[in-house]
């Protein structure tokens, strides 16, 4: 008998628990999970990898020599003997994974995005990577937010000019972006000293990860909505609040932050 791919193994382990229907159904249940599984993984693989191309062709702040830019990749030709482009992926993630945790060490990530990736489908992100263009990090951002599933609506820089001495909490869902606009608008911030991220999926950390790199801004500090109201609750630094209203777990973050009595602004 046939039996499935690890990857596969993994998910339904994770996920039968939940069903409640017949063989057939649950069967089908687990297939279309699965399916959004691994097209969830990929389209965050998509934005990182589009990151790193960003961080390559970056010649005013040189970071790292040509690996996924380089016309052909004779580099990893060299060294990856029978290991294909899938490898590839995994290593030009694990290169930035000490300096850039927050969206690049895929060991933290709630799903595996590299567990059944397909050959086919690493080249095709390779090259997608290499042919997006943006003409800013707002603009990569933004289109990075949208591609994710993140809110985009609203302009970022209609908020407040955070103070130098004041620390503030970035909603969930805002995925970096209130905070890459401060920093990019008033030099004297810090991105990861004066804000406080807070991100319950994947999605979320990832994007935070990549405005960081696009700052090239030390690990930020992001905690969950569950820790968020232990920080209240302990008395933890927070000043006040910014965010998108309308994103996912925004109400019961700012119900926390407005019965803690922290002036919150969303979007």
């Amino acid at each position: 008998m046939l039996q499935p791919k690890p990857c596969v193994r993994k998910f339904i382990e994770l996920h039968s628990g939940a069903l409640s229907g017949g063989p057939r159904a649950n069967n089908l249940q687990l297939c279309k999970g699965y399916r959004e599984f691994m097209q969830e993984s990929i389209n965050t693989l998509q934005w990182t990898l589009r990151a790193i191309a960003r961080l390559e062709r970056d010649t005013a702040r040189p970071l790292r020599n040509a690996r996924l830019t380089e016309p052909g990749w004779p580099t990893w030709r060299r060294t990856a003997g029978r290991r294909g482009l899938a490898a590839f992926v995994t290593l030009l993630h694990d290169d930035l994974a000490q300096a850039f945790p927050t969206a690049f060490d895929l060991t933290a990530w709630q799903r595996d995005p590299l567990a059944g990736l397909a050959e086919a489908t690493a080249e095709q992100l390779v090259r997608d990577a290499i042919a997006a263009t943006y003409p800013d990090t707002q603009s990569f951002l933004r289109a990075a937010a949208q591609g994710l599933g993140l809110p985009v609506g609203g302009a970022v820089s209609d908020f407040p000019k955070v103070q130098a001495f004041q620390r503030v909490v970035e909603l969930p869902g805002s995925g970096g972006r209130i905070a890459a606009q401060q920093v990019l608008s008033h030099p004297d911030l810090s991105f990861n000293q004066q804000f406080l991220f807070v991100a319950d999926s994947d999605a979320e950390r990832v994007l935070i990860g990549i405005a960081a790199l696009e700052l090239r801004s030390n690990p930020p500090d992001v905690v969950t909505s569950d820790r968020l109201a232990e920080v209240l609750k302990s008395g933890g630094r927070v000043d006040k609040a910014y965010g998108f209203a309308a994103a996912t777990g925004a109400q019961r973050a700012i119900a926390a932050l407005q019965s803690a009595g922290r002036e919150v602004r969303c979007i």
